[in-house]
């Protein structure tokens, strides 16, 4: 597939805030690790549970 056959895909450009309470910090940097740590596979999981 060329470059230019390829389609890209924007699930959201929502961007959200997580407020937690008083010490929940590493509760919050945990979810934050896990997030970028995922972030290819959440993605792909994301566009097979939309279609």
């Amino acid at each position: 597939m060329a470059p230019s056959d390829r389609t890209v895909e924007t699930l959201s450009t929502r961007k959200h805030v997580l407020a937690v309470g008083k010490g929940e910090n590493a509760w919050l940097m945990s979810l934050e690790r896990f997030l970028k740590a995922n972030k290819g596979e959440l993605h792909a999981r994301l566009l097979t549970d939309t279609r």
